[in-house]
């Protein structure tokens, strides 16, 4: 499925942006033999950058984690995050979650919505 393959790309592209991990490569990531793909090995993340890492590779964005990062709930990311990452750290994963939602918002304004947020079952 090829829109299920893009989807899982594209969800790793956000995830790595919000992370800003540095060291995405083939190397780090798996592929089940159902084509699931697995993220491995993010030692390279976690930076206190505030800027998405390559927002260029971000096109696209399930509709469900669309909404979830328009309705984010802060207080409930940094007590979750807390004690596991600095305090700077969490503060510059919640701007950058600011950031995705501008890029993704630029897209659906440049593109249209149904060709930026879709909807594509991933499990």
């Amino acid at each position: 499925n090829i829109l299920r393959w893009v989807q899982q790309v594209q969800l790793m592209h956000i995830f790595d942006n919000l992370i800003f991990n540095e060291d995405r490569t083939q190397e780090n990531m798996l592929i089940g033999p159902d084509w699931k793909l697995w993220f491995i090995d993010s030692t390279r993340a976690f930076r206190p950058y505030r800027d998405l890492r390559a927002p260029e590779d971000i096109e696209r964005c399930d509709r469900r984690l669309w909404n979830v990062l328009l309705q984010l709930d802060k207080e409930m990311v940094q007590r979750e995050l807390e004690g596991a990452l600095s305090p700077r750290l969490i503060r510059s994963i919640l701007v950058r979650v600011d950031c995705l939602v501008a890029h993704l918002q630029n897209l659906i304004d440049e593109r249209g919505e149904q060709r930026v947020i879709v909807d594509v079952e991933i499990s």
